[in-house]
């Protein structure tokens, strides 16, 4: 029933594709449907006291060529679309991976230039420059984002090699993101109820995934909570579980949190920086390699997030 939903949220469409509702392939395939129905009942009543085959075979013929018509206008307006996307895809390539040097000349000028006069700063100066290196890191991390996405947009399945060991994984994903957690005053608890399991995967893109998850539990909790990781076993799959106690998300909107750019309203008002990126990307990777990714979540109580990966082997005795 969802999926027959889904079929019909032309906004949710319009939004996942970056076109308009006219231009989504579900809007128009049923706009062709109703143009063919409305065709054949007036031919019909226009035709049914006819019984000339003359008018019946010209009839028949003008709702195939109205068939045709329509079906090949569809067509060509998604193809349009289809382009449209891989022109964008190729575009945000480009402009990314033209991005990503100056940025981090950028990034590596300024703390240069705050370690060589950062004494002689006056403390507005300091604040200005130190304003400067958070832009430009935001900047840095949204085109990482953008590398990400052209990465495995156009990948149905991802080729997976790697055979991971989720426990070395997860301790190296804490360790990266101590700082961040310190400062934060946030302590971060760890369980692996599964050391054992294995699976296999690109172990970058996992890390990724993986990553966006716990960086968003620490982003998007106040100062002072918790957040617990968590590795277990279930049949035939390996569960990560990530549970913060933050601001959560807003029931109304949790539909739309594994979309592009995405950020929910309630965080908005927190004043925390963000691409809106992070979720999407995780759920790409994931599904990618035949997982699964999903999420419980209460306003104000936090969020926990579920990343299902099929076991591979283990080394159970």
């Amino acid at each position: 029933m969802k999926k027959l939903f889904d079929q019909f949220n032309f906004k949710k469409s319009a939004r996942d594709l970056g076109v308009s509702v006219w231009q989504t392939p579900n809007f128009l395939f049923l706009i062709m449907g109703i143009v063919i129905y409305a065709t054949i009942i007036i031919v019909f009543y226009l035709t049914k006291d006819y019984s000339d085959p003359r008018i019946l075979i010209a009839s028949e013929c003008f709702v195939v060529v109205v068939m045709l018509t329509t079906g090949s206008n569809i067509i060509g307006r998604i193809s349009d679309v289809a382009k449209l996307n891989k022109l964008k895809t190729r575009f945000v390539e480009i402009a990314s991976s033209r991005l990503k040097d100056p940025l981090s000349t950028i990034h590596w000028e300024l703390e240069v230039l705050l370690e060589r006069t950062g004494g002689d700063l006056n403390p507005k100066q300091k604040e200005s420059v130190d304003s400067i290196i958070e832009t430009n890191e935001n900047m840095i991390s949204l085109v990482k984002d953008l590398l990400n996405i052209v990465k495995i947009e156009d990948r149905n399945r991802i080729e997976g090699k790697d055979i991971i060991n989720i426990d070395k994984l997860l301790t190296s994903i804490i360790h990266e993101q101590k700082e961040y957690a310190a400062s934060k005053k946030i302590k971060v608890n760890y369980k692996n109820e599964a050391p054992d399991k294995y699976f296999k995967g690109d172990k970058g893109l996992v890390k990724i995934a993986i990553e966006n998850v716990v960086f968003n539990a620490l982003a998007f909790s106040p100062k002072g909570k918790e957040i617990d990781l968590k590795v277990s076993s279930k049949q035939n799959d390996l569960i990560v579980q990530v549970k913060d106690y933050g601001y959560g998300i807003p029931s109304e909107e949790k539909e739309y949190i594994f979309t592009k750019f995405f950020r929910a309203s309630n965080i908005l008002s927190h004043n925390i920086d963000g691409t809106g990126l992070g979720l999407y990307v995780t759920k790409k990777i994931i599904d990618g390699l035949g997982g699964k990714v999903w999420f419980e979540s209460e306003t104000d109580k936090g969020a926990e997030f579920f990343m299902k990966f099929p076991i591979f082997f283990s080394n159970e005795n």
